[in-house]
């Protein structure tokens, strides 16, 4: 798997504008913090450096239902696209 960053400068462009901000690094510590905590929305990476992020989703089903979960990638195509939606992604966006 691919090492993800894609969380640090999201995490400054949203704390800048003065939004709480968790984040983390892999999907194993985001089901964790899921666990402890409420998040609205989550911002979910498709390629994570131990899982796949639609894996994630799939989990966060039963970790977070009501959280309002949304799919970034740098990897665009369609099928991620279909099977992120398919697992609970409000929306998916390419970056």
């Amino acid at each position: 798997m691919r090492t993800n960053q894609i969380h640090k400068p999201l995490k400054e462009i949203f704390e800048g504008d003065g939004y709480s901000v968790d984040a983390a690094e892999t999907g194993k510590e985001a089901i964790e913090k899921s666990n402890m905590n409420f998040y609205n929305p989550a911002l979910v990476d498709i390629c994570l450096p131990d899982m796949e992020g639609t894996n994630l989703l799939t989990m966060m089903k039963q970790t977070a239902p009501k959280t309002v979960k949304v799919t970034l990638t740098g990897y665009p195509s369609m099928k991620n696209a279909i099977e992120a939606v398919s697992k609970g992604a409000a929306r998916c966006r390419s970056l």
